[in-house]
């Protein structure tokens, strides 16, 4: 099938797959939690169905990057296979994650587009990292430029594009207080925030509320990991266990936000696929911990 053939036909059919949304969800209806679903790229997509709903979960946080469950260049191809088969267990993709933080990005276009015509509204961006050798204002501004060209096609599409923050020495976005320098340049329908509170509270310990409120109108999704400090180190550990706290959750609530929290399990390699069951009762535990915070 031609590849225009092939967006026309899926834009007609979109209504009808399991998909995220822009905007998010109504409000008052329950929380959309998705699971970011990185250690079970291993998996056929058959297999991976019935093991979302074995743990319980009709929404996730799909791998579509360079090494994901799948690479960039076979989107219009796989994705439509993909999502086909979570439909048989009434699972969703809710957030795509890729590689794409700039138009350079391996078939930014067509992997846009086809997520769009399928129903798939949200993706979250790769990372920026900082050179500390250099000077930080200028690094700056060549993010957002890059950032602006990816808003003129998040806009022509219509997708939004997801920052998450991570904690490092290096990352943009670990202060947060730089991510909202350049999200403030731009309209939140087409870029925002992804909070990730574990990496926040990594990084501020407890000035992750001022952090919180600064990005608050900006927030397109919520990521939930926790953290623990000890002998001077960060460490991952179940949600429950370490510093996130209740409150976050709280504020979240009471600040209106309806879309979806994406829960990931870090404390547990990824790279060991004999751990597939020590990770479904992981999220199965967490999932458990994030309901009853919610």
């Amino acid at each position: 099938m031609k590849r225009r053939d092939f967006l026309r036909n899926s834009i007609l059919t979109a209504g009808a797959v399991s998909s995220g949304s822009m905007w998010a969800q109504d409000k008052g209806s329950s929380p959309d939690i998705a699971i970011f679903t990185k250690p079970f790229q291993h998996l056929t997509y058959a297999d991976f169905s019935d093991l979302m709903a074995e743990i319980g979960v009709n929404s996730v946080e799909l791998p579509v990057r360079p090494k994901g469950h799948i690479e960039p260049q076979a989107v219009a191809d796989e994705l439509p296979k993909m999502i086909e088969a979570l439909k048989k267990n009434g699972v969703k993709i809710s957030i795509l994650a890729s590689g794409i933080n700039s138009l350079d990005s391996p078939n930014v276009e067509q992997t846009l587009k086809t997520a769009k015509a399928l129903g798939i509204t949200q993706y979250r961006m790769g990372y920026f990292k900082y050179d500390l050798k250099k000077p930080i204002i200028p690094q700056l501004e060549n993010f957002k430029a890059k950032v602006k060209d990816l808003v003129a096609l998040n806009k022509e599409v219509g997708v939004q594009a997801i920052y998450q923050n991570h904690s490092g020495t290096n990352y943009f976005g670990a202060p947060l207080w730089d991510l909202y320098w350049v999200l403030k340049n731009f309209d939140p329908k087409y870029i925002g925030s992804g909070f990730d509170i574990g990496h926040a509270t990594a990084d501020g310990g407890m000035s992750w509320q001022i952090q919180h409120k600064l990005l608050e109108p900006y927030i397109a999704a919520v990521y939930v990991k926790d953290p623990l400090w000890s002998n001077k180190k960060a460490s991952w550990v179940p949600l429950g266990e370490g510093q996130v706290k209740d409150k976050f959750f709280k504020n979240v609530k009471k600040s209106g936000f309806s879309g979806t929290y994406s829960l990931h399990v870090e404390y547990i390699s990824h790279k060991d696929h004999s751990l597939t069951p020590k990770f479904i009762e992981a999220f199965k535990k967490d999932l458990k911990a994030l309901k009853g915070m919610i």
